[in-house]
C-alpha cells in the first residue's frame, strides 16, 4: 500500500476547491507520476468550467515530487511522497 500526498497551488487550488489531499494506491506495483495524474484527471475530469485540467502537458503545470522538479512522469513514488502541482511562473 503506498500513499502519495498531493498539494494543489493556484489556480488548481481554487477550481479544485483544496490544497491537498491523498491517494492510497494498493496496486503491486508502484504507481507513478503519471499514475497519479491520470487518476486526479479521472477523479476530476479532463475540462473544469474555468480552466482546463491538462496536467500532463508540461506547458500548463509543473509538477515536483519531494520538491525537486520532474522531467519525466514515468518516475516510481513511494510511500509518503510528495507531488506538488502549480502552473508555471514567470517575471519581467
Amino acid at each position: 500500500m503506498v500513499d502519495i500526498k498531493v498539494e494543489y497551488f493556484v489556480p488548481l487550488s481554487h477550481i479544485l476547491q483544496k490544497k491537498e489531499e491523498t491517494f492510497r494506491f494498493d496496486s503491486p506495483d508502484s504507481p507513478t507520476v503519471d499514475s497519479v495524474l491520470t487518476h486526479i484527471m479521472e477523479k476530476y475530469g479532463t475540462q473544469t468550467e474555468r480552466f482546463p485540467l491538462r496536467l500532463k502537458e508540461a506547458s500548463q503545470y509543473v509538477v515536483l515530487l519531494n520538491g525537486n522538479k520532474v522531467s519525466g512522469y514515468e518516475a516510481e513514488l513511494v510511500d509518503g511522497d510528495v507531488l506538488r502541482i502549480m502552473v508555471p511562473l514567470a517575471g519581467g
